[in-house]
């Protein structure tokens, strides 16, 4: 075939692919969509109280306040934009299902331009796949035996989606003209730096290598850095929220910035297999490129250029690790899978014969684990494997269109007469009681919300409570009560990770806005984490009036005059 002829079928073929593409994203979403209204109702699972915080930071969002700029949050803005979203256009279904999607959405212009470059359909209907299950299915890689809903940082999920269409996206850039590629580019950093600041890293990584070794790279990189920069600054002008922002990153760093190495660590050992074989099938060809580099003349960058991409995919393999390792109770090292869309790691190579085997043995394991994961814990759910389900209206106060599954109801049940029947028993455990009652810290949330709701019908008519503030790691009672949120409180106490201990000043000047603070005195309401009522104690006392509700909640009302 001529010159001409390649270059009149090229993007002909290219926009073809692009329509299918488009078409099958198109597809998926409204399947996805269509199931969630023919079938609304979502199985309570495992660690709930994280998709409050996420209707936290919307209830917010829908009072007017902006994010960062208002309020604190401990990831980009993006999650809570979904959840505010899905709230407000999807309410037959349930929000926490209708953010996931909202966060499909976002990737689809990435994953578009993703799959349409692949070599094969069969890679492209993988990667479609792959990534649309990442955002979508509600399921991680749990390191437990419950076989259920996860609502544990779902934002995580969607950094894995996003770093599997990326990374096969990267390495292929080139195939359009540089002023697309490079608005994709400055798509992938908006997306990242809004999602988690994190996988900002990850697409920078790869990134930069490409930039130095390769010259197709540069301008359509300058073209999306600029592009971001131009859109930040005009976000900053508007709204402030950029700046917010990165104080909240310098906020959290000094927090929790010392457990970085640890996490990093700990993911590595528990995907070791997996990221050796992704890592060994890349320097297999990181030498045959070098080899050639050596035999090769010519001008130094001329020769670099083959070099470049196994360089680049090391870089990124580092950048994921420790994006992914700090995205807790995600989807563990199923983001590599990214890497092994890259050209040339399933081409034997001269030199290196085994890069293939080794790539095909890191996708058959690390999608294995993905694969069977969620096709138990699917099972699960649709068999309903842990009893017959029923809408419950202590729930509904938390999360619209959620079941309970008859086991977690008897067990939400028990631990609830336990903790506010029982407290002597409980008691006299303890320093064994946390350990104890380990097994059901994945589900402890249930019992918990059962005892706002007995609080809340110990208010009787009471409801004119101004800003309402609970002293847990998210709000319950201001979402329950659909309150005023208080100003310049965070949607999340984790101590520890997104909050230090505050000295009474920092106290008192924290519950400035509030007019209502509830506390709980009972260990169900504030395990399993650290418990931030004791540094409110002297402010309590001094400038609010007190009731006991029940014996795991006491509501106290700021002072007239």
């Amino acid at each position: 075939m001529s010159t001409v002829a390649q270059s009149q079928f090229r993007p002909v073929a290219l926009e073809g692919r692009v329509v299918m593409t488009a078409l099958a994203c198109l597809g998926v979403a409204a399947s996805y969509l269509l199931y969630w209204t023919l079938f609304p109702e979502l199985q309570a699972g495992a660690i709930g109280n994280d998709a409050l915080f996420l209707a936290d930071g919307a209830r917010r969002i829908a009072a007017g306040a902006t994010p960062h700029a208002d309020f604190s949050l401990p990831t980009g803005a993006e999650p809570f934009l979904g959840y505010y979203l899905a709230e407000r256009f999807l309410p037959q279904i349930s929000p926490f299902i209708g953010s996931q999607l909202f966060g499909f959405a976002l990737l689809v212009p990435l994953l578009i331009a993703a799959a349409s470059q692949l070599p094969s359909r069969l890679a492209a209907v993988a990667l479609i796949a792959l990534a649309s299950a990442a955002a979508l299915l509600p399921f991680n890689l749990l390191p437990t035996a419950f076989y259920g809903i996860s609502f544990h940082a779902s934002y995580n999920r969607l950094g894995t989606a996003f770093a599997i269409i990326y990374l096969a996206w990267v390495f292929r850039a080139g195939t359009r003209p540089a002023w697309v590629d490079g608005l994709l580019i400055g798509y992938a950093l908006l997306f990242a730096f809004f999602l988690k600041i994190v996988f900002f890293g990850l697409v920078f990584a790869p990134l930069i290598v490409l930039v130095g070794l390769d010259a197709r790279f540069r301008r359509m990189a300058l073209i999306g850095v600029a592009a971001f920069v131009l859109v930040l600054v005009a976000v900053e002008a508007a709204t402030g929220m950029v700046g917010a922002y990165l104080a909240d990153i310098r906020a959290m760093s000094r927090v929790n910035g010392g457990r970085a190495p640890y996490l990093a660590a700990s993911f590595v050992f528990r995907n070791l297999v997996e990221l050796a074989l992704v890592a060994a099938a890349i320097a297999l060809l990181v030498w045959d490129r070098l080899l050639a580099f050596r035999q090769s003349g010519g001008p130094f960058f001329d020769r670099a250029r083959p070099v470049a991409i196994p360089v680049a995919l090391a870089a990124a393999l580092g950048a994921l690790v420790f994006a992914e390792s700090q995205a807790t109770g995600g989807l563990e090292a199923t983001g590599a899978l990214g890497l092994l869309f890259a050209p040339g790691l399933f081409r034997p190579a001269r030199t290196a014969p085994l890069s293939a085997p080794v790539a095909t043995a890191a996708v058959t394991l690390a999608g294995g684990v993905y694969v069977a994961t969620v096709v138990a814990t699917a099972g699960g759910v649709l068999l309903k494997r842990q009893g017959p389900t029923a809408a419950e209206p202590w729930t509904a106060r938390f999360m619209p269109h959620l079941v309970v599954p008859e086991d977690l109801r008897r067990e939400s049940e028990a631990l609830e007469k336990l903790w506010t029947n029982g407290r002597e028993a409980v008691s006299a455990l303890g320093p064994n009681q946390d350990s104890i009652l380990q097994g059901f810290r994945l589900t402890q949330y249930l019992a918990v919300w059962r005892t706002v709701d007995a609080a809340i019908a110990r208010l009787g008519g009471e409801r004119d409570l101004g800003g309402v503030m609970t002293l847990t790691n998210v709000d319950l009672f201001g979402l329950a009560l659909g309150a005023k949120p208080v100003e310049g409180a965070k949607v999340v106490h984790d101590v520890g990770r997104t909050i230090t201990p505050l000295t009474p000043q920092q106290a008192s000047d924290y519950l400035a806005d509030a007019d209502t603070v509830f506390e709980p005195t009972c260990r169900l309401a504030e395990a399993p984490v650290t418990s931030i009522a004791p540094w409110f104690t002297s402010t309590l006392a001094a400038e609010f009036t007190v009731r006991e509700l029940t014996p795991c909640w006491t509501m106290h009302r700021r002072k007239v005059g």
